[in-house]
């Protein structure tokens, strides 16, 4: 053993290591270490790059799920402003904001209730791609449109008071 000189503060005489004890005071990592290091590591990458992955696929499903609103939105407008049955029945086409073609079709019957009549819309959407036409069918229910036939609807009323005639309040004309 070397001896080393005293500190010069204590005075202490500080003994050295034997010399087989000298080596690096740094101690490396074994292999099992590394790769169970590497292993968490891969484990975490992967969760990161699923969590990515699933919310890319929200997103591009939710901006179809805009796409097909803003579809729904146009042809329920275009529906309900119809001026006449003629035209209603006949349905139409309308090209929407992204380019599809939108193609819509229509059945109108009366419900039980006066002037609620209800329209069934089948709406096809087809991208300028050619892929396949998207169909969806929505259902409306109309109070007193605009094409409705006053005369129909007081025949209707007064059929429907010679059926039952019970008290009903009398209404007031506007």
């Amino acid at each position: 053993m070397i001896a080393r000189p005293a500190h010069p503060v204590s005075g202490v005489r500080l003994h050295a290591r034997p010399a087989s004890r000298r080596r690096s005071s740094r101690r490396a990592f074994t292999l099992i270490e590394t790769v169970v290091a590497l292993m968490l590591f891969t484990l975490c990458a992967g969760i990161l790059l699923e969590i990515l992955a699933g919310s890319k696929l929200s997103l591009v499903t939710g901006l179809r799920g805009n796409a097909i609103d803003a579809d729904r939105r146009l042809i329920v407008r275009t529906v309900l402003a119809a001026g006449d049955l003629r035209t209603l029945l006949r349905g139409g086409k309308l090209t929407a904001s992204d380019g599809a073609a939108l193609t819509w079709r229509c059945t109108c019957e009366p419900t039980p209730t006066i002037d609620l009549h209800r329209i069934t819309v089948l709406l096809s959407r087809e991208t300028k791609a050619g892929e396949a036409a998207d169909e969806q069918t929505l259902t409306l229910f109309a109070l007193r449109p605009a094409w409705s036939d006053p005369v129909a609807r007081e025949a209707a009323l007064a059929a429907k008071k010679a059926a039952d005639p019970g008290p009903y309040p009398e209404m007031p004309v506007r």
